[in-house]
């Protein structure tokens, strides 16, 4: 997975240069560990990017609410009627 994170990070930089705060929404899926999911939130951390994880995937439209994980940081950037 760490080897993602160059192509990950580039995403990230290409944003901030057209002026863009990134929040992160992280799909959870059952094969996911507990350990991958804190490496990509501890990722996200380094980087100075909001993230949150959204399990839709297993738990539908209540599961992609991820606003509770990080409700403060969200908030101060959009709407979240």
């Amino acid at each position: 997975m760490e080897r993602g994170f160059d192509n990950f990070d580039k995403h990230i930089e290409n944003m901030k240069y057209f002026g863009f705060d990134p929040l992160v929404a992280i799909n959870r899926f059952l094969s996911d560990t507990d350990a991958e999911l804190e490496m990509l939130l501890s990722h996200c951390k380094s980087q100075k990017i909001s993230a949150a994880i959204n399990e839709s995937w297993a738990s539908g439209g209540e599961g992609a609410d991820c606003r509770d994980n990080n409700e403060n940081a969200w908030s101060a950037k959009y709407s979240l009627g």
